[in-house]
């Protein structure tokens, strides 16, 4: 049965209750990096300083100054600058070195906590495993790299992938999808496949910290057709997983809650 109730969401941010101090993880697929850098346009303009950064390889955002990126393989001592820098800009991201072509290596978890201990009043918004510019993964057992003190963790899947095809071409590891629901490949993805894989035991939940809020956004919730197919998909999840389940077009900034 789907949820009976849809609830529009001014601000994630604030809905999500973000507070300073926090460690926010973003993993899965379709719409990642366009949801980090939303909540921190939320953030700052809410008057918190936030941080991005990402245990994975990031894009590097065009509209930040070079003044705002701080690589650590570059600064020897670079906590002691990250302080300084946060003195200076609301917004910064750090990673650890050019690959080129905008494309940023990660840090580890230990970098991570470093970040906090500098700057222990900043947002931490970090992006925790990649998809390959796919609309839906399903993660390997090595990831997402996520900071066992993360408080919120918040698994991302596009709704424009239901209807498709299992392939590699819109799927990130297609072979786990078949494996944890049985799809075959061409077949299409569904509800009920998509729903398996967010909420499985060895997926996502086996990586998320224990007292870490639960959270799955459906991006590229567009019409009221992408809403219902939204509450398809949250129909689907296994709920002990999940504390919350959000839906929403993040560019425009229209976000729903869907409550059971």
């Amino acid at each position: 049965m789907k949820p009976q109730q849809v609830v529009k969401v001014p601000q994630l941010s604030t809905f999500l209750d973000f507070a300073p101090g926090l460690c926010i993880s973003i993993m899965g697929a379709g719409g990642k990096a366009t949801l980090l850098h939303r909540l921190a346009d939320e953030l700052t303009v809410l008057g918190h300083t936030v941080v991005l950064s990402s245990t994975t390889n990031f894009h590097r955002p065009s509209y930040l100054l070079p003044e705002q990126i701080l690589l650590i393989r570059e600064v020897p001592r670079w906590p002691e600058r990250l302080r300084e820098l946060a003195r200076q800009w609301n917004r910064l991201l750090v990673l650890h070195h050019d690959l080129g072509d905008d494309m940023v290596k990660g840090i580890d978890v230990a970098a991570v906590r470093k970040i906090q201990q500098q700057i222990p009043y900043a947002i931490v918004l970090l992006k925790t495993d990649g998809a390959r510019k796919r609309w839906f993964k399903a993660p390997s057992p090595s990831e997402p790299v996520i900071p066992p003190w993360s408080q919120i963790c918040i698994m991302v899947v596009s709704v424009e992938i239901l209807g498709h095809p299992l392939t590699d071409t819109l799927v990130h590891r297609p072979e786990q999808v078949q494996r944890l629901t049985g799809l075959q490949e061409n077949a299409p993805i569904t509800p009920e496949v998509v729903g398996t894989v967010l909420t499985h035991p060895t997926t996502y939940a086996a990586k998320i910290p224990p007292t870490a809020r639960r959270v799955i956004y459906i991006s590229h919730v567009q019409s009221p057709a992408d809403l219902e197919q939204a509450r398809a998909i949250a129909a689907c999840l296994d709920w002990s997983a999940v504390d919350c389940v959000l839906a929403g077009d993040t560019p425009t900034g229209r976000f729903y809650a869907l409550n059971r």
